[in-house]
């Protein structure tokens, strides 16, 4: 591959990166604030118990307080991880319906550039059209003058039927939008 070519693909994928829906899967740690709390409460129960018991001598009516308290803090530990757990693994069902959306949604836009006849190149520039670069942005990602991606969409509009951009666009998206309820 030619360093023009290598360059323009990793500008493609630059591209294709850059306008992503996906969020980062890494959470920061406020996330975990209340089980980080409630494992420093539980901890903190143990070891009070131990001391009362052990160290302090302290009366069995005491120590049964604090582990109905530490216990109630266990369960409370359960039920914040159970909800944890259900929450990541919706996140993750839904992150593979719209991995099968994309693919649905790219071969359904596939089969319309064969139905077109489109080249490799007005390829490009169509999905770089429908996801919203400009003419000089797409010009850039290609590595070729404005003008020749001005003359390259006008043959994708004109294969497809369309008069412009927009009508391109909502060729994809009108049968996703949900009927309107008036």
């Amino acid at each position: 591959m030619t360093t023009h070519a290598r360059q323009k693909s990793d500008n493609l994928n630059l591209a294709s990166n850059i306008v992503s829906f996906r969020q980062p899967r890494h959470r920061n740690w406020h996330s975990y604030l209340p089980i980080i709390v409630l494992i420093v409460a539980a901890a903190f129960f143990v070891q009070d118990i131990y001391v009362d018991l052990y160290v302090d001598g302290k009366g069995i009516s005491h120590v049964v307080v604090e582990g109905s308290i530490f216990l109630a803090i266990l369960l409370a530990l359960v039920i914040e991880l159970k909800q944890v757990a259900r929450l990541v693994s919706k996140i993750d069902n839904t992150e593979q319906e719209v991995i099968q959306l994309q693919a649905h949604l790219s071969e359904v836009i596939d089969n319309e550039f064969r139905r077109w006849s489109l080249t490799n190149t007005e390829k490009e520039i169509a999905i770089l059209l429908i996801k919203g670069f400009s003419m000089q942005e797409i010009a850039g990602i290609r590595g070729v003058k404005e003008k020749s991606v001005r003359q390259q969409a006008t043959g994708v509009y004109a294969k497809a039927g369309v008069s412009g951009r927009y009508e391109l666009t909502s060729h994809f998206i009108e049968d996703l939008l949900a009927p309107s309820g008036g």
